[in-house]
């Protein structure tokens, strides 16, 4: 259920341009919806280069074994296994699973009915002046050591999240002492994900 929460913000995120009422097949000069002013989806790595492969769940229990599994993905449309790892940037083992691939927007579409594919979206940038797309770097076809790093924007996420809900239930249970509101009998379902935890390493690193 968690993965599926960070999966959702991760489509708001980084589908912005789609949100905001953008058009995902027309990359250039663009009017900010507020204040009128021209910005550029490239400025904030939305190329329709780069495409973001969320992927369905269950996945393999190691990191390794679920790179190997991205790649068998991606070389549905590309035609070999050796072929997919040369298009793959980066992927995701921890938070949420994902991986990201240079292809066209044709091949995109030919990936989303690939089996094990959640979803596909023109990738953005998690830090728009490092240019980082977020996830654990993939070089040369190669999983690179875990680093925490890759996934601070995540634990800051979740950090903040949880504070939040904290926050809340410190108001609402000094309310319900004073009377001012009534004791539910039923708790609401939401509330084991939205308090969360940190975001947990779901897979062996």
């Amino acid at each position: 259920m968690a993965a599926q929460r960070v999966v959702g913000l991760l489509r708001s995120v980084r589908g912005f341009a789609s949100a905001s009422g953008y058009s995902r097949t027309t990359v250039g000069l663009s009017p900010h919806p507020v204040q009128g002013i021209p910005w550029r989806l490239e400025d904030f790595g939305t190329d329709y280069k780069h495409w973001f492969v969320s992927v369905k769940e269950p996945v393999p229990e190691t990191r390794e074994e679920m790179a190997a599994h991205c790649v068998k993905i991606l070389s549905a449309i590309t035609g070999s296994e050796d072929e997919a790892r040369k298009k793959m940037y980066m992927i995701s083992t921890r938070c949420y699973y994902a991986f990201g691939a240079l292809i066209s927007r044709e091949e995109a579409q030919e990936l989303k009915k690939v089996p094990h594919v959640d979803d596909v979206l023109p990738d953005s940038y998690v830090n728009r002046e490092t240019k980082d797309y977020g996830g654990e770097p993939f070089f040369d076809g190669q999983l690179v050591p875990y680093d925490p790093k890759y996934h601070k924007f995540f634990d800051d996420f979740w950090a903040a999240n949880r504070a939040e809900a904290e926050a809340r239930d410190k108001e609402e249970a000094e309310a319900r002492a004073r009377g001012d509101i009534e004791t539910d009998e039923e708790d609401d379902d939401d509330d084991d994900d939205s308090k969360s935890k940190e975001c947990k390493s779901f897979l062996s690193i």
